[in-house]
């Protein structure tokens, strides 16, 4: 069963602490989609824990569609443990206000993650990586 998250009017989540939308241990089939997601203190979505190694916990199948990230601290999206078929279409990337350069990356991906797929996204601003793949260890 998918789960759709659509923020409510107007569809703005900002400012919420460490990230903005989380998912996360075993949290699946979600749809996230015209939304803007901005100004927080650190992922604008983060996809699992860095510290999660289990393809069984892992977040799967989770779709992020239309949904503008501008101005989280150091990067939009982060796919960071064991998941598969991630979508993430359509999207744009803003790196911050005003020549403000918060969010580096676009989109970070971790050394364990499965198949994502990325189309269509916009990436404006002063980006360092528009997509950052990080190495195992």
């Amino acid at each position: 069963m998918t789960r759709v998250v659509r923020l409510a009017n107007p569809k703005s989540i900002g400012t919420a602490g460490d990230f903005g939308i989380t998912i996360g241990h075993r949290d699946t089939d979600n749809l996230i989609e015209d939304s803007v997601v901005e100004g927080n203190d650190g992922p604008g979505l983060l996809v699992g824990r860095a510290d999660s190694n289990d393809d069984w916990n892992g977040a799967h199948r989770n779709r992020v569609r239309r949904v503008t990230f501008r101005d989280n601290d150091g990067v939009g999206v982060a796919i960071e443990q064991e998941s598969r078929e991630t979508e993430v279409r359509e999207c744009i990337f803003e790196a911050g206000r005003e020549g403000g350069a918060r969010q580096a990356v676009g989109v970070r991906l971790g050394a364990k993650i499965g198949s994502v797929e990325l189309a269509g996204n916009v990436f404006r601003g002063g980006h360092s990586h528009e997509v950052e793949r990080l190495a195992a260890l």
